[in-house]
This record gives C-alpha cells, structure tokens and sequence, in this order.
C-alpha cells in the first residue's frame, strides 16, 4: 500500500467513525464539501465518504415528482427566511 491508499483509506475510516460518533459532525462536513463542489473544488476521501448518503437521498428527490415538488417548497421557504 503506498502512501495514497493509506491516507485515502484513513480518510473513509475517519468519515465512517465521526457518522457513527456524531450525526451532526457528519451532517457539518457534508455541508461544506457539497458548497465545495458546487464550487469544482476537489473533495477529500472523508468528504465524500460524508456527502454519499446525502447525494443519494437527493438523487431520490428529484427523481420522485412528489418528493422533488417538496423539496421546491423547502427551498421557497428557505429563500423567504434568508431574504428576512
């Protein structure tokens, strides 16, 4: 194993071990690597170790026409709270 593979596997051992310890952390990095690559950043392993779950939810989303007209009223009421 070079040292690539060892960090790249430290990386998803980390994402994996802070989803089990804290939701929330989890939730926190994924955040910030989804605004990372609406950006074209490159993410870290641990990144999209985070965003995996998320991506899939939201792929379902917008697939399922009922779930995707939901999702555009959350972003309305977001956009109104942001405008406040």
């Amino acid at each position: 194993m070079d040292f690539h593979q060892l960090v790249r596997e430290l990386d998803a051992l980390t994402a994996q071990g802070v989803k089990e310890l804290d939701p929330e952390a989890s939730a926190a990095i994924a955040a910030m690597a989804i605004g990372k690559a609406a950006k074209g950043k490159n993410l870290s392993q641990t990144e999209r170790d985070a965003i995996a779950d998320y991506a899939a939810l939201f792929e379902e989303l917008l697939r399922n026409p009922s779930l995707r007209r939901r999702l555009l009223d959350m972003q309305k009421l977001v956009k109104k709270k942001k405008e406040k």
